[in-house]
């Protein structure tokens, strides 16, 4: 399979912490990247794993990543430890429609890591960045 590659600018400084989102569904995207604005963050969109380990490589340093299970190129829970070799302590939340014991029973024990399983709310979204130890910015 050909990585999926996309040019993705850095982000201009707008002083809120930086989430990438890795999704390639346009809608789903589209809901996820307004759900993280709203709990305060900036998030950065890559459609596939390669544009994600691109962007990393080419600066971006978020404070987490959200991360789709089902890539064009790779699965999502392989690409959290590609970006971890590029950011080691990187929190990630992985986003599945699949049974998550899977999941779970890959990253267990890393307190880094949270499964959130779709569909899922910004009210789930809050719980598990907060599992991360990172803040959300909620009314």
């Amino acid at each position: 399979m050909m990585p999926v590659t996309e040019s993705i600018d850095l982000p201009p400084a707008t002083g809120l912490p930086v989430a990438l989102l890795v999704e390639d569904e346009p809608l789903v995207a589209m809901v996820a990247e307004e759900s993280l604005r709203c709990i305060g963050y900036e998030p950065v969109l890559a459609s596939s794993g390669a544009s994600a380990i691109d962007v990393v490589r080419r600066g971006l340093q978020p404070v987490m990543a959200m991360i789709d299970i089902g890539l064009p190129d790779m699965r999502g829970d392989d690409l959290a430890p590609r970006l971890r070799d590029l950011r080691p302590h990187l929190p990630v939340m992985i986003v599945s429609g699949y049974a998550e014991s899977d999941l779970r029973a890959r990253f267990q024990g890393d307190e880094a890591v949270a499964i959130v399983t779709k569909p899922y709310t910004e009210a789930d979204l809050v719980r598990a960045i907060r599992s991360l130890g990172l803040p959300c910015d909620v009314s």
